[in-house]
């Protein structure tokens, strides 16, 4: 709280500093309230607003300045991962001979050392595709076996 303020609630019998200083002005008396219904009654005096803290977010853009000795040292900027694209569930029907390649994909990349899932599998094999040019991409499809579509009947 202010010292302006201090003073003016201090008790009228309260002794006064010894040395005033130029700025403090005397302490006028407070005027007694109005008699309030108690349910109407504001406060007398509201905390002091605490200063905000800033957040750990707004700092991890910045550059962090530390002092080595006498010298004043910047350390690098911080970067987020950039947020993967909203995901989507699916489901999809294949021949038991093509689902039983992603099992040998899958244990030669865990014996390479790079263990992976079933969707890491269709996802590079997307990438693979959209390499390819239109021509190599329709003999790729027209290769595959077909498959009936929609859900057997229960």
């Amino acid at each position: 709280m202010p010292k302006a303020q201090t003073q003016a609630l201090a008790p009228a019998n309260a002794a006064q500093p010894t040395s005033p200083t130029p700025s403090a002005a005397p302490a006028k008396a407070i005027a007694a309230p109005k008699a309030v219904a108690p349910s109407k009654a504001a406060p007398a005096t509201k905390p002091a607003a605490k200063p905000a803290k800033p957040s750990p977010a707004a700092d991890s853009n910045t550059t962090a300045k530390i002092t080595v000795g006498s010298a004043l040292v910047k350390t690098p900027k911080v970067t987020k991962p950039a947020k993967p694209s909203k995901l989507v569930r699916d489901s999809f029907t294949m021949p038991a001979s093509e689902y039983a390649h992603i099992d040998a994909l899958k244990q030669r990349l865990a014996a390479a050392g790079r263990p992976c899932k079933k969707s890491e599998l269709i996802r590079a094999g997307f990438a693979v595709l959209t390499e390819l040019d239109t021509q190599a991409l329709v003999r790729e499809l027209n290769a595959l076996e077909l498959v009936k579509l929609g859900r057997k009947k229960k």
